[in-house]
């Protein structure tokens, strides 16, 4: 084999090693940002989150934990009653929707995201915490910034 031949069985070797070396990195932090993100959506994950932030004193930690523990229940409680009311409003408002709108309009509404808005998170650029905002099947694509 000569020299040229070996060095690009090399080279492609190193980038197939990348590429998987990458791709199994990008999939740990991906599912740990996952993890933390929805941590705070259940009592103790709430309570473990603002105890790593606030970082209490030993004299303060068993107050402040249940003190924690006490609003976290009751903020999920909450949340809970919150879903519970949008999708109430949001069947209500297609129920209502349903008497004025035509069979193709119903049909294009059951297909679309059930959130209407750009999405969650931190104002940025798409991929960095925000989804792109949301545009009807049939709207011209828009040009992207550059």
């Amino acid at each position: 084999m000569t020299t040229k031949i070996k060095i690009t069985f090399f080279l492609i070797a190193l980038f197939v090693l990348g590429v998987f070396v990458g791709a199994t990195l990008n999939r740990a932090l991906v599912q740990n940002r996952i993890r933390r993100t929805f941590a705070d959506r259940n009592p103790a994950g709430f309570t473990q989150i603002l105890m790593d932030l606030i970082q209490p004193t030993q004299e303060q930690k068993a107050e402040v934990k249940a003190l924690l523990d006490r609003y976290s229940i009751r903020m999920e409680t909450e949340r809970k009653q919150m879903q519970e009311n949008m999708q109430k409003s949001r069947e209500s408002l297609k129920e209502e929707l349903s008497r004025i709108l035509t069979p193709e309009q119903i049909k294009r509404l059951n297909r679309r995201p059930p959130i209407p808005f750009g999405g969650f998170g931190k104002p940025g650029k798409p991929g960095q915490g925000r989804r792109p905002r949301y545009q009807p099947p049939d709207a011209p694509p828009t040009k992207k910034k550059k």
